[in-house]
């Protein structure tokens, strides 16, 4: 492809073709100079560590699970094209990188955890309020749905494994007394 050396803000012509000509060349031949001399700019790199700041910002500043995974989710698809980048990055910019994709994931995990607390308990004081079989059938249905939709979310605080397995373990006792099975 080719490039003109228009105005860049009106695209008027103020360049006769051979100076464009001329313009193309000397632009392909720094790119194959600096490509010889296995030079790249830091440019790239410097906006990606940028753009990772940013995710790891908004991510921190969400206040509701559905917030931060939309978040997770635009930065997963963001370092998936990292991922397939030639862009040279040095171990400091590495570094920042690793820590600020640590954070953005620590705030994505409190959110989560937060909302699958409120839907542990909720689903617990549903099975709770069962008196009959066919309103544990019910909750049954809903609790299967809920762990598949959270069975990839992670929690490092053992305290909150703690609270959430017995959360659970009433929540089945709940249930096994609606169906009769005591």
């Amino acid at each position: 492809q080719t490039a003109t050396m228009n105005d860049p803000v009106v695209d008027v012509e103020t360049w006769p073709d051979d100076l464009d000509a001329l313009g193309n060349y000397e632009v392909a031949r720094m790119a194959a100079c600096m490509t010889a001399a296995r030079y790249s700019p830091s440019a790239p790199a410097v906006m990606m560590v940028r753009r990772i700041a940013a995710f790891r910002e908004h991510a921190c500043a969400c206040e509701d699970a559905a917030c931060a995974s939309r978040v997770w989710t635009v930065f997963r698809d963001f370092v998936h094209t990292l991922e397939r980048s030639s862009t040279p990055v040095s171990e400091a910019q590495r570094q920042t990188l690793r820590t600020d994709s640590e954070a953005l994931g620590r705030c994505v995990r409190a959110q989560q955890n937060a909302q699958l607390m409120l839907d542990l308990r909720g689903l617990r004081a549903a099975a709770c309020a069962c008196a009959d079989p066919a309103c544990a059938a019910d909750v049954q249905d809903s609790l299967d749905r809920w762990v598949e939709t959270v069975r990839d979310i992670k929690t490092d605080d053992p305290g909150q494994k703690d609270v959430a397995t017995e959360l659970a373990n009433e929540l089945l006792a709940c249930l096994a007394r609606a169906r009769g099975d005591d």
